[in-house]
């Protein structure tokens, strides 16, 4: 087993929150296209996205001669390039030591990007009754979200993905999706499509899904005539997100091999009755705990004793 496939952790590092857009927000880089897109209208585009994803973990990038935006952004657990494309039927590229995953907006048009002051690009009309938006986060990932207006707007919704060669996704059974350096349970992990949400103009969940299809995640938005519009749904991608189902699946069978008190012992935590739910927190925070000089988590020796080759 590959302990760097097994036990990556999830980090972030904080870069300083930025302001709430407003209505009146400055926009910035605006390019002119064939439909006249207003400030206005991007503004309050970008001002529905962050109503609900918030704009704290924002981090602008810089424009380039190509008109795509490149933010880099290190943490903790490594460094990572988003690239963000000038037109809504462009690619995302997130970029990290592991290879770089590419995930196609579904625009349909060559609606042009609108960087807001914080960070958020918006792509207004990318589709029919449907606005586009991408934020790269503090954290090395990228959301490419969607705003459907109204009940007219299609339900589901293709991002192409370009992945690294010999990579795979993986359904998990929470909803989110693995990208693997190979198939096999042992193979590193590229990356994570984070479990997807949808939520209506009032805050409140909106049945959504997705699905890996021809190598693509669609996703789909189950609203309806009596959905209070407009809905912003997520597909989030995170290459250094750790997958805490299949640490929790490894330890819980760790500890019906070893038992709550040898387990326990393992760790290091002293004698005393503990839940197997106190037991399996403590191994999280212990994996969160990072090599000196790496981007690696790790578990005591003694642990691994339990759960390995299980």
């Amino acid at each position: 087993m590959h302990w760097s496939g097994f036990i990556k952790a999830r980090h972030r590092i904080a870069t300083g929150s930025v302001a709430a857009l407003t209505a009146g927000a400055v926009l910035l880089g605006i390019a002119p296209t064939a439909t006249a897109d207003s400030p206005s209208k991007t503004a309050r585009a970008a001002e529905v996205v962050e109503k609900v994803t918030g704009s704290g973990d924002i981090v602008s990038g810089i424009r380039q001669a190509d008109g795509t935006t490149q933010t880099d952004i290190v943490t903790e657990a490594g460094a990572a390039s988003v690239s963000v494309p000038a037109t809504a039927d462009g690619t995302v590229h997130t970029t990290t030591g592991a290879g770089s995953v590419g995930i196609g907006l579904p625009g349909m048009g060559q609606a042009k990007g609108i960087e807001t002051k914080n960070g958020t690009i918006v792509y207004p009309d990318a589709a029919k009754n449907t606005d586009l938006a991408v934020q790269p986060t503090e954290d090395g990932g990228v959301r490419s979200l969607i705003t459907v207006n109204n009940a007219d707007a299609a339900k589901e919704y293709r991002f192409d993905l370009s992945l690294p060669d010999g990579a795979v996704t993986q359904q998990q059974e929470d909803g989110s999706a693995l990208v693997l350096a190979g198939p096999g349970e042992d193979a590193d992990i590229v990356g994570v499509f984070e479990a997807p949400w949808a939520k209506d103009a009032h805050g409140n969940p909106v049945p959504t899904s997705y699905r890996i299809e021809n190598g693509a995640l669609v996703q789909t938005i189950a609203f309806d005539e009596n959905t209070a519009f407009p809905v912003v749904a997520d597909p989030w991608y995170n290459p250094f997100s750790w997958h805490w189902k299949k640490i929790w699946g490894v330890t819980s069978r760790g500890l019906s091999r070893c038992g709550v008190g040898g387990f326990k012992n393992a760790l290091g935590l002293g004698g005393g009755t503990v839940s197997v739910n106190v037991v399996l927190k403590k191994v999280a925070g212990r994996a969160a705990m990072m090599l000196p000089g790496g981007g690696y988590a790790y578990l005591s020796a003694a642990a691994w004793g339990c759960i390995s080759n299980l």
